[in-house]
């Protein structure tokens, strides 16, 4: 088995990976957890933010409420699938701090950049939740914000999509996968996979973003450095 290229890694998780729709599979958390134990069996520090497209998703509701509404039920909704993976981890007995983009007296701590460093740096498993805590970005923005804030050298994007396309494959049965792309390309190109603020802030500091699909195999290879996804540099 070889070693792992990238040792200092947030994994952004796609709510999808939680459950199907309406609901959290405790199993599928399981899942998750698991391949966190195996990350770290083979060295490597991971921090963690989740979506939340299991339980809502603000894109899908049409006029029934605004955005802003829309963004801030999803914020709270990736709390719920973070505590379950935090709850998930404590039963494997993975030491694990949960921080939120909103501090919730008593029960989340707000999110501080060194406290989380130093969590990192004793070996917990770092989880940031309720994303940005503010409206009108994704979780894409809120990864990469807070790989930058912990140091990561790799954040992978892990969802239900393969990588980089050209256009939505859904859509269109010639779209092209790219195996590497800028992040100059990604923002000249408009390219939907992420955010444009999250690339922005990726470019400015250099954070590699491997865009994969959610399995096991995938995300190790990634680490490895093998030719997985998308590369984003």
């Amino acid at each position: 088995m070889s070693e792992l290229k990238y040792k200092r890694v947030l994994l952004k998780i796609s709510g999808e990976a939680f459950g199907d729709a309406g609901g959290i599979d405790f199993q599928k958390v399981n899942e998750i957890a698991e391949l966190i134990v195996e990350i770290r069996k083979e060295g490597a520090q991971i921090a963690i933010v989740n979506g939340a497209g299991n339980l809502f998703r603000g894109s899908n509701q049409g006029k029934s409420i605004d955005r802003e509404q829309a963004d801030y039920i999803g914020m709270v909704a990736t709390i719920m699938n973070s505590l379950a993976l935090k709850a998930i981890l404590k039963e494997k007995n993975i030491p694990v701090s949960l921080y939120s983009a909103w501090e919730i007296k008593g029960f989340l701590p707000g999110f501080d950049s060194e406290r989380a460093q130093k969590d990192f740096e004793d070996g917990q498993v770092v989880i940031s939740t309720a994303g940005t805590g503010k409206p009108f970005f994704t979780t894409d923005t809120a990864g990469v914000q807070r790989a930058v804030d912990l140091g990561c050298d790799l954040m992978v994007k892990a969802s239900t999509v393969d990588g980089v396309y050209s256009d939505d494959p859904k859509m269109d049965d010639d779209a092209q996968r790219f195996d590497q792309i800028s992040y100059e390309e990604v923002l000249k190109n408009d390219l939907k996979i992420l955010d444009r603020s999250a690339v922005e802030i990726a470019k400015e500091h250099r954070l590699k973003i491997i865009v994969s699909l959610f399995s096991k195999e995938s995300i190790l290879s990634a680490l490895r450095g093998d030719e997985i996804g998308t590369l984003i540099s």
